[in-house]
């Protein structure tokens, strides 16, 4: 019976989310996707502030776009992650009857769920950062050596921007490119650039080329 009224509570999880759409994850949990969007609503009106700061670390992993609702879909998917760690428990416990560590560890299974999506959060926080700092030193020797040559700083950033075209940090050094030739002044970019990669030395960085 237990599994049951469980594959039944996850099959109308997932009814919900379909109906109201499933842009509500993150890569960094993204197996939780198809019962997130039926958590965001109510967890949204229960939690009126972000809770362990978790809004300022998917800021920096995903940007500032929607900044408001990021706490609430990273504990939406919390609690996604730890329902669907619960059918282990559920299935085991009823068709078996184990003894008491065996128990205790299938129990468990929840609360580790309950935790892997700050796991993959970190663990992606990380690799983000590494992928930055990687391309940070050589970008910014380019644009001393450059500018050092006699070309103006947003022609040195221009070409400079074309040694790497798959990294994190290269991708956002060609925004700001774009957002300039579509009629943004630099200095404003630079700022949204900063913003987006939201690391000390990236800070210090452009406020130097801005001065």
């Amino acid at each position: 019976m237990a599994i049951i009224i469980y594959f039944i509570s996850i099959f109308m999880l997932w009814i919900f989310g379909r109906k109201l759409g499933t842009g509500f994850y993150f890569k960094h949990a993204s197996y939780t996707s198809f019962v997130v969007p039926a958590l965001v609503f109510p967890i949204k009106r229960i939690l009126k502030k972000d809770i362990l700061g978790y809004g300022r670390k998917l800021m920096f992993l995903y940007g500032a776009k929607g900044n408001e609702n990021l706490f609430v879909i990273h504990w939406s998917m919390k609690i996604a992650s730890f329902l669907l760690f619960s059918g282990f428990p559920v299935i085991y416990l009823t068709l078996d009857s184990p003894g008491i560590w065996a128990t205790a560890i299938s129990c468990m299974m929840p609360i580790l769920g309950f935790f892997i999506p700050d796991i993959d959060l970190v663990s992606k926080i990380n690799q983000k950062k590494a992928s930055i700092m990687l391309d940070y030193p050589v970008f910014c020797t380019d644009i001393a050596v450059m500018a050092g040559a006699g070309l103006e700083i947003f022609n040195a950033w221009e070409h400079a921007s074309e040694k790497n075209s798959r990294s994190i940090f290269y991708i956002e050094v060609r925004h700001v490119i774009l957002k300039t030739s579509t009629g943004m002044l630099f200095q404003d970019a630079l700022k949204e650039f900063s913003a987006n990669l939201a690391i000390s030395e990236i800070h210090t960085f452009v406020t130097i080329v801005n001065q």
